[in-house]
């Protein structure tokens, strides 16, 4: 990778042992990538430092067990635990896989309760904002359009990038943990213009309303792009808030793009010009017909594409 100045700083150490440990992480997940360089991102979600019972016993057994042990060795890839300075920019903690009230209904013990507790007070501490969600943006944190992140959480991955029309490919806790440290992700995969068009084009023939029928054509959708990037035409009205985060999240169940475009409801949709096909597949009652031909990217509200497949969800007939 080609570093910048202060990136190489940070990676000689120059701004402490936690900042150089984050940037030899990402330098060694950039190359692995195959990027060349790093975007700068100031939103990031992800799941820094927590731990469950077990994994700090595991480190209790280990060298140590403070968050800053967990956040060091697990987070940061490091052989030592190191200091942790305050985090900067819109860092945000999602999920906790425990109910604040409800703990004891879960199962969980008043141990794992008290251990999640002080975990969280470190991440304030920190300046980190725990959300307690795997929907960031339902939460406060609603990105800008074109505006680089470094996200977890598979649907709101595809929500990110698809409606809110800003940029993050679905990252992973270490990669998100070195991020709020370093303020760096690979510029790479949805980073990238050229990585962001349409491959297919899933044109709806049947009604989508409900909450359940979005998830359902997202299911279907992604089961048939799977890694590629859909573009969706047809019968169905702008979708709310809900209907986006069901169909992200039913997509992202079974599709590891993690980007979708709906022409109707985001100006983020396009593609390349090329040609297109239709192949023939039922779904759960839902029908891609088998067919040939083209379309006019006008008709796809799209840029030009080129290599793109078509496909058809009708009724049964």
């Amino acid at each position: 990778m080609r570093l910048t100045g202060p990136e190489q700083a940070m990676l000689d150490g120059a701004e402490g042992p936690a900042r150089q440990r984050a940037m030899d992480l990402l330098v060694r997940y950039g190359d692995a990538l195959g990027a060349e360089r790093f975007v700068d991102t100031t939103n990031i979600a992800g799941v820094p430092g927590s731990s469950t019972l077990a994994l700090r016993n595991y480190y209790q057994r280990n060298g140590g067990a403070s968050f800053e042990d967990v956040f060091s060795r697990f987070d940061l890839d490091s052989d030592e635990s190191v200091p942790l300075p305050p985090i900067a920019g819109n860092c945000c903690h999602l999920q906790g896989g425990m109910d604040p009230e409800l703990w004891a209904e879960q199962g969980m013990s008043r141990a794992a309760f008290e251990h999640q507790r002080q975990d969280e007070a470190e991440m304030v501490r920190r300046g980190i904002r725990v959300l307690k969600t795997c929907t960031p943006y339902l939460a406060g944190n609603m990105p800008a359009y074109g505006e680089h992140c470094a996200w977890m959480e598979s649907s709101a991955v595809v929500f990110c990038n698809s409606v809110a029309g800003a940029r993050t490919n679905t990252e992973g806790r270490e990669s998100t943990s070195a991020a709020m440290l370093t303020g760096k992700i690979p510029d790479w995969g949805f980073h990238r213009t050229e990585y962001r068009f349409g491959t297919h084009h899933i044109d709806v023939e049947v009604p989508v309303e409900s909450v359940m029928d979005w998830g359902m054509l997202g299911y279907f959708v992604g089961d048939i792009v799977q890694e590629h990037i859909p573009i969706l035409t047809g019968r169905f009205g702008r979708p709310d808030l809900v209907r986006h985060k069901h169909f992200g999240a039913a997509a992202a169940s079974i599709w590891s793009a993690l980007s979708s475009q709906h022409p109707k409801s985001s100006d983020t949709a396009r593609c390349k010009e090329g040609s297109m096909e239709r192949r023939g597949l039922w779904i759960n009652g839902l029908k891609l017909n088998e067919a040939s031909g083209s379309a006019s990217a006008t008709q796809i509200a799209c840029r030009p594409f080129r290599s793109f497949m078509r496909a058809s969800i009708s009724s049964p007939s």
